[in-house]
């Protein structure tokens, strides 16, 4: 959980000063805006895996859902953030 909170609280604090002083509230509003969705709609969905389905499809949908994401952020992003690895 500590690494939840770590993104949780750090996401916003980078975008705050990635972001210059212009439009900076904005900015935060629809940050806050999607965080607060998705928080609403993964309980309204994993809720009704769960009680649809039972717990293990929820947490398979929900692995597989992160998984999909984590690939297609990685081919969208593969240049943005190097690692310094050798390639």
């Amino acid at each position: 959980m500590r690494l939840a909170g770590l993104l949780e609280a750090g996401m916003p604090a980078v975008l705050s000063r990635v972001t210059g002083a212009r439009g900076r509230g904005r900015k935060m509003g629809v940050y806050s805006t999607f965080q607060f969705l998705g928080a609403f709609f993964g309980g309204v969905i994993g809720g009704g895996l769960l009680a649809q389905f039972g717990s293990e499809t929820a947490l398979l949908f929900a692995g597989l859902l992160c998984g999909l994401w984590g690939l297609l952020l990685g081919r969208l992003f593969s240049g943005v953030f190097p690692t310094g690895a050798a390639t």
